[in-house]
C-alpha cells in the first residue's frame, strides 16, 4: 500500500516494517522503531 509522505518528514508502521521518505523524519522514524520494538526511555 502507497502511503503520500506529506509532510516529507512523515514516517509509516505496517507490521514490523518503519520507513521514512527522508532524513527529515528520522525523530518519528525512531519514536516508531521504539515502539514497535517496545523501548521505553526514560529521564
Amino acid at each position: 500500500t502507497w502511503l503520500e509522505p506529506d509532510p516529507i518528514s512523515r514516517c509509516f508502521t505496517d507490521g514490523n516494517l518503519v520507513t521514512g521518505a527522508a532524513w527529515p523524519g528520522h525523530p518519528e522514524f525512531i519514536a516508531q522503531l521504539m515502539t514497535l520494538l517496545g523501548i521505553q526511555v526514560s529521564f
